[in-house]
């Protein structure tokens, strides 16, 4: 081969390279841009996964903390209660709770510790809690036939409340009465939810707490 040949045999070498490296860089950008694209796409796929895992750990830690508080006792913010007790109207208070339950006898207790701190009864073992007896009937189940009336847990025999709080007086609860407004401003400031009812049988100056189970 001439010298000429082995000139154009190089320029069409170089040309040949050049198109290979051109191809070759096409090719590595391509294959560069499809890895980040999976890696992209692994790395949302793990942000999505640790977001659900955090999302699912959260949900159980309140659910657990639920259930904790539904099987912890209840109890009452006695200091609160005193507080909101203190220099209010006052009168005559009796506090009866569920028989055989100790956590409602804990929670009496504790309203026992605060009505007399708080009010300072002349007499406070008046107000001391007793478990609610079976002759306790509220009047508007009295007509039941005693088979009936029996068979009713304690709690609803007396109160409208099967379970929870229940402030007794009466008068009933949408008639201005100043000492059940304090205790019922005792029991928010103290924590404790209750409810409301009224017995035409009790003395004026009477206020009955009935403790029921946990809600």
């Amino acid at each position: 081969m001439t010298l000429e040949d082995w000139n154009t045999l190089f320029q069409v070498a170089s040309v040949v390279l050049l198109g290979f490296t051109f191809v070759v860089g096409a090719l590595a950008i391509l294959t560069d841009r499809q890895i980040s694209a999976r890696q992209a796409a692994r790395m949302a796929s793990a942000a999505r996964d640790a977001a659900m895992a955090n999302e699912r750990a959260a949900k159980a830690e309140l659910e657990l903390a639920q259930l904790r508080k539904r099987q912890d006792p209840r109890q009452l913010n006695t200091s609160a209660f005193i507080a909101a007790l203190n220099r209010t109207p006052k009168c005559d208070v009796e506090i009866l709770y569920q028989p055989d339950d100790p956590e409602a006898h804990q929670l009496a207790m504790q309203i026992f510790m605060g009505v007399v701190s708080g009010w300072q009864p002349a007499n406070p073992l008046k107000s001391w809690p007793r478990p609610i007896p079976a002759s306790a009937v509220a009047p508007h189940l009295r007509e039941l036939p005693p088979k009936l009336l029996q068979g009713l847990p304690p709690m609803s025999r007396i109160a409208l409340s099967p379970f929870g709080i229940s402030i007794i007086a009466k008068k009933s609860p949408t008639e201005d009465h100043a000492p059940r407004t304090a205790l019922k401003g005792a029991f928010r400031a103290g924590g404790i939810g209750f409810a409301r009812s009224s017995n035409s049988d009790m003395p004026d100056d009477l206020l009955l707490i009935v403790v029921g189970p946990k809600p």
